[in-house]
């Protein structure tokens, strides 16, 4: 069954992955800005491994202090299992348990899983209408909708903060 959570723990494990979480410093400058329900970029422009590792370290912070898990989930654009990896990979390096869905999902399936498996939030890699060359990330709270303008505003915050300090994520080896 597609769309279903098939990866529950408090540090992402899978091959390739070993040692301990390392901070991996920020390369970029480009603000982050959110706009009608996420942060969307043309790929290999804005959106790049370093500008998504920077959100993901963000939605850590925000959460900071919250048990429940972050759901991840994707759609089947350009890379975007590649990227919702890389966003469990810095979740999970942050001490965040994380729901990885186990393949491409409209961004509702990511919702209803964060709502039925009472998680803090979810981060959904997907661009929605925009065309071929973008891809985006959505943050859905605990209620599984969008995100209020407060939370943007401090998502926004904290990406810049995490481009200014590096992230931690999990090291390949």
């Amino acid at each position: 069954m597609r769309g279903r959570a098939v990866a529950v723990a408090s540090g992402l494990r899978r091959p390739g992955l070993r040692g301990r979480a390392g901070t991996i410093p920020a390369v970029t400058a480009t603000p982050i800005r959110f706009g009608t329900d996420g942060w969307r970029a043309v790929v290999a422009d804005d959106f790049t491994y370093e500008n998504v590792r920077a959100v993901a370290q963000a939605v850590a912070w925000y959460l900071d202090g919250d048990p429940r898990p972050v759901v991840v989930g994707h759609d089947t654009r350009y890379c975007a299992e590649l990227f919702a990896r890389e966003v469990a990979r810095v979740l999970a390096a942050n001490g965040r348990s994380v729901l990885l869905l186990d393949g491409p999902a409209p961004t509702q399936v990511s919702s209803w899983t964060v709502v039925s498996r009472g998680a803090a939030g979810g981060v959904v890699v997907t661009a929605s209408h925009n065309p071929p060359e973008f891809n985006g990330l959505k943050y859905k709270p605990d209620y599984g909708g969008s995100a209020s303008p407060e939370v943007v505003a401090e998502l926004e915050r904290l990406s810049a903060r995490a481009q200014a300090e590096g992230v931690t994520a999990v090291p390949f080896a």
